[in-house]
């Protein structure tokens, strides 16, 4: 679903809306500092609004084909690899389209109907991206998460393009800091996201510590992550502190009290700290090297079944089977399932997965969906002595999935402001409206709009079909008329829009 998001210094994370299976987030905006707007955005001029940085997200597209149920199970375990986050300086273009991060693909620009982007290199000095990536390290320190700024040589890895621009560049809001697709209960391996620096940089809203924290955020949602109501987790709207981590501690998810989320894996609470664990697994130091051997001859392993290439009937029991010798014995083989990022070994306990070893066969019959797969054979000798295959790719074909029924557009209605209100400078705005739809609502806005141009605010949930937000009339905006307008937006991306409503200020 479409959803929104942000933290005190307006992270934003955001995916594909129409696709099943993906968490929903939504967002309560938090209030600048009086005067804190920043100088150069257009989208919100002096003496109009108060300025409040947001963060937006919507779930991630993923390509054609399905995980099976012992797919996903695979994805929770605790022997996957290494996940690597690549934080992108250096600038670029990124085309629309399913996420890969090897392609710089993203499904972001795909939701909001952009062909391509061009994101500026990051505005730092080496000093100062030193310092970056230092803290977001430190974020993931616990974690089996490998923070980066070289691209790595091959996938799968997270990227987060960080660059000197505002949301304007995506045709957004400049109060929109940050933008990454979001699985439910799924890290998205390949996901590629972006931070937008500009605001991040005008005083006030936590230069190199804020970036580090919106960073870490957005990470955070692509390895599965909601927000949380504690304040000191990193998963928080709270405004930035140095206290803010991967709390081992159990939240309600969403922005406030009264903006509760469903959490991604369900239940009442997230503890945001041991989902990681869960997702990606904990750091451990590399093992020592092993004594010195006389045996320095690696295994030999191949992979006799399927064939590189093959098509093979998906959504039923895949057999893969794997030879292995050595010349003293083999002390370990694992299979390597590209696709989560698992490494399985032959006695890992998976339901809807099995695999039996007779001599140097080893054959795995896996329970999967249908896509494309990729996989490969890693075998390790007594002596520490390593050999694996090469990557073998095979379609798991399948009937395309029925073509959902025709779609409602979601019915939209204005509660807060009534109509001909009078607001004085200074004055809270109270913005709501009832939205429902017949899949579901993913996102509601507020749309201000004054002589020189409009605001959109992202509303919450706070009971069933009621969404809220608030503002505050600059104690400089000039007198005149505005309009205000609600915006609901549905699981496919449909719309509806209210009537206008007059409001002054006298």
């Amino acid at each position: 679903m479409r959803t929104t998001a942000r933290h005190g210094f307006g992270a934003v994370c955001a995916g594909l809306a129409w696709l099943a299976g993906c968490g929903s987030e939504s967002l309560e905006p938090w209030h600048a500092p009086a005067g804190s707007s920043p100088p150069g955005v257009p989208a919100a001029p002096t003496g109009e609004l108060a300025y409040e940085p947001v963060d937006v997200t919507v779930p991630a597209l993923y390509p054609p084909g399905v995980a099976s149920p012992a797919e996903e199970r695979m994805g929770l375990g605790a022997a996957a690899v290494t996940t690597t986050v690549y934080l992108h300086r250096g600038g670029g273009t990124f085309t629309a389209g399913y996420d890969d991060s090897t392609q710089n693909r993203s499904s972001v620009l795909s939701y909001y109907g952009r062909t391509s982007m061009v994101m500026p290199a990051a505005p730092y000095s080496d000093a100062d991206w030193a310092d970056l990536l230092g803290r977001v390290r430190a974020y993931f320190a616990p974690f089996d998460v490998a923070i980066t700024d070289v691209r790595p040589a091959s996938a799968p890895y997270v990227q987060l393009a960080v660059g000197a621009t505002y949301a304007s560049v995506l045709g957004l809001s400049n109060n929109i800091t940050g933008i990454a697709p979001l699985g439910s209960c799924r890290v998205v391996r390949q996901a590629v996201g972006f931070v937008f620096t500009s605001l991040l940089q005008q005083p006030g809203y936590g230069g190199i510590a804020g970036a580090a924290e919106t960073v870490a955020h957005e990470i955070g949602h692509t390895l599965s992550l909601s927000h949380e109501q504690l304040s000191t987790d990193l998963m928080s709207y709270a405004p930035r502190s140095p206290t803010k981590r991967f709390q081992d501690a159990d939240s309600a998810c969403g922005t406030t009290s009264s903006a509760v989320e469903a959490c991604s894996c369900g239940g009442a609470t997230q503890n945001s700290h041991r989902q990681l664990l869960t997702m990606v697994g904990a750091r451990v130091s590399a093992p020592p090297p092993p004594p010195p051997s006389s045996d320095v001859t690696k295994p030999v392993v191949a992979l006799v079944s399927p064939a590189e290439g093959a098509s093979v009937s998906g959504s039923s029991n895949l057999e893969v089977t794997v030879d292995a010798t050595d010349d003293v014995g083999v002390a370990s083989l694992e299979l390597y399932w590209q696709y989560n990022n698992r490494r399985m070994a032959c006695n890992d306990a998976i339901a809807g997965t099995t695999c039996t070893r007779t001599g140097s066969r080893w054959k795995w019959t896996i329970l999967v969906g249908t896509g494309e797969r990729k996989f490969k054979a890693i075998a390790k000798d007594a002596a520490g002595n390593v050999a694996e295959t090469a990557v073998r790719t095979i379609a798991l074909t399948g009937a395309a999935p029925a073509p959902p029924p025709a779609d409602a557009r979601p019915t939209v209605t204005a509660v807060l402001p009534g109509a001909a209100t009078a607001l004085n400078r200074g004055q809270t705005i109270s913005f709501q409206a009832r939205a429902t739809d017949d899949r579901g609502v993913a996102d509601v806005r507020a749309i201000w709009t004054y002589p020189g141009g409009s605001l959109e605010y992202p509303m919450a949930q706070t009971s069933p079909g009621v969404y809220a937000a608030s503002t505050t009339v600059s104690a400089t905006a000039a007198s005149g008329t505005r309009t205000v307008t609600f915006r609901a937006t549905d699981t496919t991306g449909q719309t509806s829009v209210t009537a206008p409503i007059t409001v002054t200020v006298p």
